[in-house]
């Protein structure tokens, strides 16, 4: 009997669920680091589920080093999902044009995390390619956080 990508994320949770968070993301990692098929496909039924296995999911695509995954998800509404991104969207190198296309449309809580990170990922070019923008659209205030 073949698998389905659902199958395959139901069975990932039924093992992860019972575990501490400390081991629950150890064995996450295993898992993935381990996996024999497309890991896209379980990734999308995952996120497809709910804000737990969404936040499952950007961990596993951390784990397997899917940048495009990751960098969809730099502005995510999910403060955990964004939170994760962002954090590793540095080591998996993640394009500058990912952050300018994040900040067009995000709320003040996010666009202050995607700063925050382009400060921290020394962004450079891209803070100085941002400035004079932010300083238009948002004020002085907001600027200065580059």
């Amino acid at each position: 009997m073949l698998s389905t990508p659902q199958h395959e994320a139901e069975s990932l949770l039924n093992v992860l669920d019972p575990l501490p968070y400390p081991q629950r993301m150890r064995e996450l990692a295993a898992r993935v680091r381990d996996f024999r098929h497309p890991l896209r496909p379980v990734l999308e039924a995952l996120e497809a589920r709910g804000p737990y296995e969404r936040g499952i999911a950007v961990v596993a695509a951390s784990v397997a080093r899917d940048a495009e995954w990751i960098a969809a998800r730099v502005a995510d509404p999910d403060p955990y999902v964004r939170g994760h991104a962002l954090r590793v969207a540095d080591s998996l190198q993640v394009a500058d044009s990912v952050y300018e296309s994040a900040l067009e449309d995000a709320p003040e809580a996010v666009r202050r995390e995607l700063l925050r990170a382009i400060v921290t990922g020394r962004r450079t070019a891209l803070a100085d390619r941002l400035i004079d923008g932010l300083r238009r659209d948002w004020g002085d205030a907001e600027a200065a956080r580059l």
